[in-house]
């Protein structure tokens, strides 16, 4: 068990730059009055999730070199200015640039909301651009798929292409590695989606690229050959009837549950582990029917299966967040 000192360690100054903010004075100087912005981060010693972000963040801030200011508040310590911050959850993290909030995030981060948070903080400090926050998302993407981990590149991917910051520049490089990472796990549905999209939208450039071109060829001769096109028809008529029918009992979980259940007998075990999650978050519990039926597809899959070994993460983080909450 940590001792008090070594807690005090881990939250306490690590360099001249990161403060404890163990006073109203600390606060006022170091926070409200700073020169740079600062990132705020509310904590208790109890919290195991507060321990982990504070090396991350630890992490962030050295790598940047201090050129933003880190301050930690201990809820306990100063519970009257953790009132007035209005903290609700713990871990809590603050933007603050010259005493005016900017942003807020509470609750059990995960690691890309986190560096999505410290991005802003960066823009801000001017240390890089929304143009090198993208390629840096997309050069982590291509390292994952070039490590072969198909699933968290593709996760990847989209995250770069959802961002806020996107420039279509760099679309056509995205949507190539997305068809490429649907091929390689035999999701032909959303790997054909990302072909028609090149050819489309980038037909001539593509077909004079010769790799790009293979891969189009490659996903529509195995859209051809493969039974799913013939059961597509079906497929949407059924999905489109259950998600109707969710509109008018959203909150009924069982019409979910049977949604999600009717994506994996069609073969889009993506979306339907996906749905299986959003039950549970619905639930908010690993003993409901959502928990129940995600069980089910995962043991139909096996656990080999790539898209098992991601929602076994994600499990654990689930668990983590409710045990804690």
């Amino acid at each position: 068990m940590l001792t008090k000192f070594r807690l005090f360690r881990l939250f306490g100054v690590v360099n001249e730059s990161i403060y404890e903010i163990d006073t109203i004075e600390n606060w006022d100087k170091n926070v409200m009055k700073a020169e740079t912005p600062v990132l705020l981060q509310c904590y208790a010693e109890w919290c195991d999730r507060s321990r982990q972000i504070s090396l991350m963040l630890s992490n962030y801030f050295n790598l940047d070199k201090g050129k933003w200011g880190y301050a930690k508040l201990n809820v306990e310590s100063l519970p009257l200015l953790a009132q007035s911050v209005q903290i609700k959850k713990i871990p809590a993290l603050f933007i603050l640039n010259q005493g005016a909030l900017i942003e807020r995030v509470e609750g059990n981060l995960d690691e890309k909301s986190m560096e999505d948070f410290v991005n802003v903080l960066r823009l801000m400090s001017g240390i890089c651009t929304k143009e090198d926050i993208i390629i840096a998302k997309i050069n982590k993407a291509a390292d994952f798929l070039h490590q072969n981990k198909i699933l968290e590149s593709i996760d990847a991917y989209k995250d770069v292409i959802s961002s806020e910051f996107f420039l279509e520049k760099y679309e056509l490089t995205c949507w190539v590695a997305l068809a490429r990472g649907y091929l390689d796990i035999g999701d032909l549905p959303n790997a054909e989606i990302f072909a028609k999209r090149i050819s489309s939208k980038y037909g001539i450039d593509a077909s004079r690229n010769i790799e790009v071109s293979k891969l189009v060829n490659t996903i529509n001769h195995a859209v051809e050959k493969s039974l799913y096109k013939v059961n597509m028809k079906e497929y949407r008529a059924v999905i489109t009837g259950l998600q109707e029918d969710i509109l008018f009992d959203y909150d009924n979980t069982e019409k979910h549950c049977k949604l999600a259940a009717a994506h994996f007998e069609f073969g889009f075990h993506e979306e339907a582990i996906k749905k299986a999650f959003e039950v549970i978050e619905m639930e908010q519990s690993l003993t409901g029917d959502g928990y129940e039926l995600l069980l089910e597809i995962l043991t139909e899959l096996g656990s080999e299966n790539s898209l098992v070994k991601e929602a076994n993460k994600k499990l654990h983080m689930i668990h983590t967040n409710l045990r804690n909450n």
